[in-house]
């Protein structure tokens, strides 16, 4: 796990466009100058593939080489954060491990928005996700109502394991929203 990411998180932490060449092919070149612009400006970390919006529409080649290349040209010296948002957890799941093995200091996770989860399924989406990997997560809500549905499966709903509560508050280093 990359040891750069500092909790709470402060400071200039840019999400960063894809460069593309056409349609599944990372422009590199750009990216490395984007990255390397952005770090001689004094930025505090490096957010990729996320609130930029274009994460959906790439193919999970092209996010598994965002991430990889991010992580490679940044070399460690600043945290990297990586969008896993996904309506499949087993996706968030394997891009969250590439961002593990690249060496990115944490992966940001909002709840699945294309359909509309119970409060114990939104739950058992992050255990599941949390269990299955040593990464830092940083938990997103983006719409009204998740916020609401996440809050109250915390308070309510009996059948949260104290894993996942515990995990939660051990390993997620911020919780935030973005206003509808």
């Amino acid at each position: 796990m990359n040891t750069t990411f500092k909790s709470p998180l402060s400071g200039i932490i840019p999400p960063l466009v894809t460069p593309l060449l056409g349609n599944d092919t990372l422009d590199v070149a750009s990216l490395e100058n984007l990255i390397e612009h952005l770090i001689a400006g004094g930025i505090h970390g490096l957010f990729i593939l996320g609130t930029t919006g274009e994460e959906q529409s790439l193919s999970y080649r092209l996010r598994k080489e965002m991430i990889k290349e991010t992580c490679r040209i940044n070399a460690g010296r600043l945290p990297v954060l990586v969008c896993v948002t996904d309506t499949s957890i087993v996706e968030s799941v394997n891009l969250a491990k590439v961002a593990a093995d690249c060496g990115a200091s944490a992966v940001v996770s909002a709840a699945p928005y294309y359909f509309a989860t119970g409060q114990p399924e939104l739950a058992e989406f992050y255990e599941d996700m949390l269990r299955t990997s040593s990464i830092n997560y940083v938990i997103v809500h983006l719409f009204k109502r998740i916020i609401y549905q996440f809050h109250s499966a915390l308070c309510s709903i009996t059948s949260i394991t104290v894993f996942l509560i515990n995990h939660i508050k051990k390993n997620c280093f911020s919780c935030f929203s973005f206003p509808v």
